[in-house]
């Protein structure tokens, strides 16, 4: 049997084992391929070997750890950024290591790099008013206006990621009596979401206005030019919009507004009015309860609310205890015990 080379098996993993045996997106595949990029570019200028000339013998723990130093360093990536790419080259080192017994040492070699450990950040948000005042600026007189307003009030109502909003066919929108919309989320995972009928009226003149209606197969939103639209293009219309709004973005810092902050502050307005923790995690499409409750710590008003409630029951009222009581401290103490 033919000794495969590192590129054949990045190959491998890329083209067959992602989509064929784990579901992966185009989207994941996409980042994963830039971390290989990335990686390939590292060792050009480390070792002088070219992409199709590395092999597994050039590879080990300390060229992995060099790598993930060269990527905060050189590359001025943030601690998050390095551990992603450190995340996609284990992911391809798991899979050598099932599919290649021979090269299982430098595998575990590979894989004995560990995360590094970083603050984790409370997610950024738009407040309910700052929501409103966004949605309150395109223009619905012009036909660009109401398509814009489509897609805020879309990627709002049901909490969607850029990709899942760019995914997003025709025929995917249902705007019956109970309006929902079919999500494909990350590993290409679809879900039911529903949504207002504010937004659902939106979309229905929308694709009125386009002549959709009989074209379930189509790209729901597309740009001036009748193309697909794309992320760079959400993230446009977002700017556009923030800017002209004069949004004061507290709860944003920097001020750097993106798809993905839509989507947070959809979840955190959920959390702010009291949706069951569980709920949010199937509505925002999330595999681990743990990603959610991120949303929890997100909001200092709802919890300051809820340990008060709390507190209310352990307040004891020191006018219920009698002077000789107090005075004896035995008895005085032995007083809590029945308020429990």
């Amino acid at each position: 049997m033919k000794t495969l080379m590192f590129s054949d098996c990045v190959q491998k993993y890329l083209l067959n084992y992602l989509p064929l045996q784990k579901g992966a997106s185009e989207n994941t595949r996409a980042a994963y391929s830039r971390s290989y990029l990335e990686f390939y570019a590292f060792c050009n200028i480390k070792l002088g070997i070219r992409p199709a000339k590395l092999d597994f013998k050039d590879i080990n723990r300390h060229l992995i750890e060099e790598f993930c130093v060269w990527l905060e360093d050189t590359k001025n990536n943030t601690a998050q950024t390095r551990n992603l790419r450190l995340s996609a080259i284990h992911s391809l080192f798991r899979y050598i290591e099932l599919e290649c017994p021979e090269y299982v040492p430098i595998c575990r070699d590979v894989l004995s790099v560990s995360m590094k450990k970083t603050l984790v950040k409370p997610p950024s948000y738009l407040t309910k008013d700052e929501m409103k005042q966004l949605l309150a600026q395109p223009n619905t007189n012009s036909m660009s206006g109401r398509r814009d307003l489509s897609i805020l009030m879309t990627l709002y109502d049901a909490a969607l990621r850029a990709e899942e909003l760019l995914a997003l066919r025709v025929g995917d929108v249902f705007l019956n009596s109970a309006p929902t919309i079919k999500v494909t989320g990350k590993g290409n995972k679809q879900r039911i979401v529903p949504i207002t009928k504010v937004t659902a009226e939106a979309l229905r003149s929308y694709i009125k206005d386009n002549g959709l209606s009989q074209k379930p197969d189509y790209v729901l939103f597309t740009n001036s030019s009748g193309n697909a639209l794309t992320r760079m293009g959400i993230t446009y219309i977002l700017k556009k919009y923030a800017k002209s709004a004069e949004l004061p973005m507290i709860y944003i810092p920097g001020g750097k507004i993106s798809p993905h902050v839509i989507r947070r502050s959809k979840a955190t307005h959920l959390v702010q009015s009291g949706v069951n923790i569980y709920y949010i995690r199937d509505f925002l499409g999330h595999v681990s309860i743990a990603t959610t409750e991120r949303y929890l710590r997100n909001d200092p008003e709802t919890t300051r609310k809820s340990i008060e409630k709390a507190s209310l029951s352990l307040v004891i009222d020191d006018n219920c205890y009698t002077k000789s009581q107090k005075e004896n401290m035995i008895d005085f103490l032995r007083t809590f015990q029945k308020h429990k």
